[in-house]
């Protein structure tokens, strides 16, 4: 029996679900087309992190009936450690539900201040990564787009293929990404390579570069957080992510619309008009 499709909902759209009959009517939709929303561990820390109590209740809840008590993916850096411990011991894994953050939903685990520092630390834990790298990233990237007029979605794709991927600037990233992850002894890039989850993940890094480096013609970015929800695509061979988020549309369709088969980012008007 196939599996079905999985719908991935940025945190920009999860309110669009707090009305019972809309939310029926998009999941009956959905079920029709063998496709079921699947809440995130990140769609739980971007609620927890809300200040406003009551608004963070109310998406609890969302999250909750969307199926989020069943269980919730696992964050993106749990999800490269967990394909990466089965790849060195020869096992395939798809990207699978199971995490702490469940308990949340269940209501196991209150919401409080440990649970909401947590929600920083995961995103300041990655910017750390990030920061010792980035300033000079940054600078090799400008150098590849430096007085292009406005670089589009396909240059951004060539500069990924042809340079990013391939090229002697990535290992050293990917390697301080491994240690970083606690994996052990670094396997080189290529074979991650040829792991979608971590070549989404990479391709993702790579485009937040691409982003930083044409900012002064690209005012408005989608930031790395954001992109790193494009590894949930890989939790079924049909996929989509939902947003409201232009930036994240943009960027995240094109790396992925036309080129993962079966899977899109699209805008929550585009998901709505079809379901």
């Amino acid at each position: 029996m196939e599996r079905p499709g999985v719908v991935i909902l940025d945190a920009t759209v999860i309110g669009h679900f707090e009305d019972p009959g809309r939310r029926e009517r998009v999941v009956g939709s959905l079920r029709a087309a063998s496709f079921v929303i699947v809440p995130t561990a990140l769609n739980v820390l971007e609620v927890i992190r809300t200040g406003n109590e009551a608004i963070r209740g109310r998406l609890l809840d969302t999250l909750r009936a969307l199926g989020g008590a069943d269980g919730v993916l696992p964050l993106p850096a749990e999800v490269l450690s967990e394909v990466a411990g089965a790849w060195r011991k020869g096992e395939a894994r798809a990207v699978t539900g199971g995490s702490y953050l469940t308990a949340v939903l269940t209501g196991e685990q209150d919401v409080g201040d440990g649970l909401v520092e947590a929600a920083t630390a995961y995103t300041a834990g990655l910017d750390k990564i990030r920061r010792g790298h980035y300033d000079e990233l940054r600078r090799v990237f400008a150098s590849r787009v430096r007085g292009r007029d406005r670089p589009s979605a396909a240059e951004m794709i060539n500069v990924l293929e042809s340079w990013w991927l391939p090229g002697d600037v990535l290992p050293v990233y990917a390697e301080s990404v491994w240690s970083a992850l606690g994996l052990g002894e670094f396997p080189g890039v290529a074979p991650l390579l040829e792991l979608p989850v971590w070549r989404t993940f990479f391709e993702a890094e790579g485009a937040n570069l691409f982003e930083q480096a044409i900012q002064q013609e690209q005012p408005r970015m989608a930031g790395p957080t954001d992109l790193s929800q494009l590894v949930y695509l890989h939790a079924s061979d049909r996929a989509i992510l939902v947003t409201n988020d232009t930036h994240l549309e943009r960027v995240g369709g094109a790396l992925i619309n036309g080129r993962r088969a079966q899977s899109t980012v699209e805008s929550l008007t585009t998901f709505l008009r079809r379901h």
